[in-house]
């Protein structure tokens, strides 16, 4: 028994001695203090801290997963991809140059919610080329508070396309597309979908007829 208690405490002196003769045990850096948020958007959330003494980086995890980093002297950073009118658990941990992140400094914050639909789109009509080919459809591009994401175009009220290049007015180019008939009429509406999927209401009604097959112009 009194052997065994010799070994123990040798063990442990020994341990000592190389924790001491290493530069001693290391330690974690404290939880950064001040985070605060400094801008929230619909996706995104932007935050800043005071900095940490001896701290060389700082992570920020969202809903418990490493999502942003940042080195010092650095003591901000902005959070994306995230969703809309979503509560969100936010923590700043500070890291040593020995490489112990410390514990977190905790909060909750929201993305701003985003119920607004995008303008109706306008100025729906039929393009044609130089020779007087039929080109598609075209119409004015929609806006949103944050981003427009698509239009859906009906025909006779049923769906005919989803697409959408959001940079400028999207078109439609393939009359053959989405199961119109060469040849035949069809009263089209347009509407714009954001990013949040809210939906605008639809254009005011086009009146047009899709060419015999072969005649409208190729792209």
């Amino acid at each position: 028994m009194r052997d065994n208690l010799r070994r123990i405490l040798a063990v442990v002196c020994a341990s000592a001695a190389i924790a001491v003769m290493s530069g001693g045990t290391t330690q974690a850096a404290p939880p950064p203090t001040g985070v605060r948020i400094t801008e929230t958007g619909f996706d995104t959330i932007s935050l800043a801290w005071s900095p940490v003494s001896d701290a060389e980086f700082y992570r920020v995890l969202v809903n418990g997963v490493w999502r942003a980093g940042v080195y010092s002297p650095e003591i901000a950073t902005t959070v994306t991809q995230l969703s809309p009118g979503t509560t969100y658990v936010i923590e700043v941990q500070a890291r040593t140059a020995d490489g112990d992140f410390g514990p977190s400094a905790t909060l909750r914050t929201s993305t701003l919610d985003d119920a607004e639909p995008p303008t109706t789109p306008t100025g729906l009509h039929e393009t044609r080329d130089s020779t007087g080919r039929w080109t598609g459809l075209t119409w004015n591009a929609s806006t949103d508070n944050w981003k427009v994401g698509s239009y859906r175009l009906y025909a006779n009220g049923r769906l005919t396309l989803i697409g959408g290049d959001v940079a400028e007015p999207w078109r439609l180019t393939d009359p053959y597309h989405g199961g119109l008939t060469c040849g035949a009429t069809y009263e089209f509406t347009v509407e714009a979908i954001d990013w949040s999927g809210n939906t605008s209401a639809r254009s005011d009604p086009l009146t047009a007829t899709i060419p015999p097959c072969g005649a409208a112009a190729s792209f």
